[in-house]
């Protein structure tokens, strides 16, 4: 199974599509990097952002390259690794694959190859990012203060970032906030990444554009179902989600379960895929 998945993740890696996404992802934390370099050059530490906020997506500060992202991200999620399957039945390299680890552990391998390069080419950009701003930025990750000035010590301060998602642990420890939340992000985006991978195998997709289309109405079908209900104070919008350190309408509670959901459903596509195709 482990050696299917590191074929798989070297094919993947040669494809054209994901060593492009690869590139502008590193690119535009590249780039984001630099501008806060020269924006604080010469500031005063107690006048800055607290730099583990200062990543393109670390809350309100994630600058002209993050809102991009933001705004284009249902259909960024799915062009580095959601197309493989695609890809393999055009080619009839599924034929060949398939014979090698067998229907069950093609599949099962796709998808954990697919999950994988997604997380990379999403999560570890962010992780780069956070130690270059951790090295860079003269600001003590004890005693820094956030872009409100407030002291994390203090009560009104606790009061004021309870809109973060998961704001007890932000409150508790920043940087490990940041990790967790960079972690969850890669895991949410790997996960719908797999779903329209799954969506494709289960449909059978006769032109790949389709595939596009997956995950933007995923979110937007929950934003609208969610939205419209009045008893729910917070957002389905999944911008306020993306968003890492900053105040919002969203809700923890909200967000780990439909990763969960997502994780639940993700397995259970790949089981009736299986069942499916062995029937076949």
């Amino acid at each position: 199974m482990w050696k299917s998945v590191k074929a798989q993740l070297y094919i993947l890696f040669s494809r054209k599509s994901t060593c492009i996404m690869w590139f502008v992802m590193l690119v535009a934390m590249a780039s984001h990097f630099m501008g806060n370099i020269l924006k604080y050059y010469g500031y005063d530490a107690s006048y800055m952002y607290n730099p583990l906020r200062l990543i393109y997506l670390g809350g309100n500060n994630y600058g002209r390259v993050g809102f991009l992202f933001m705004q284009y991200y249902p259909l960024l999620i799915v062009l580095p690794a959601s197309f493989a399957y695609f890809a393999d039945k055009k080619s009839r390299a599924i034929v060949f694959l398939q014979a090698r680890t067998g229907r069950k552990g093609y599949y099962i391998s796709r998808s954990i190859s697919t999950f994988l390069v997604t997380f990379i080419i999403y999560a570890l950009p962010l992780y780069i990012e956070l130690a270059l701003n951790i090295l860079a930025f003269p600001v003590s990750l004890d005693t820094s203060i956030d872009s409100d000035n407030a002291s994390i010590f203090d009560a009104v301060y606790k009061q004021y970032v309870q809109g973060y998602l998961l704001s007890d642990l932000w409150v508790y420890n920043k940087l490990l906030y940041m990790i967790v939340m960079i972690a969850l992000f890669g895991i949410a985006t790997s996960l719908l990444a797999v779903f329209a991978q799954c969506v494709s195998m289960v449909i059978r997709f006769k032109f790949s554009v389709f595939i596009f289309l997956t995950v933007y109405i995923l979110l937007f079908a929950i934003g609208k179902i969610f939205g419209s209900i009045d008893s729910i104070e917070w957002s389905s919008n999944y911008f306020e989600y993306i968003s890492l350190a900053d105040l919002s309408l969203g809700s923890s509670v909200a967000y780990i379960v439909f990763i969960l959901m997502l994780a639940i459903v993700n397995v259970l596509m790949i089981m009736y895929i299986v069942h499916n195709d062995e029937i076949i």
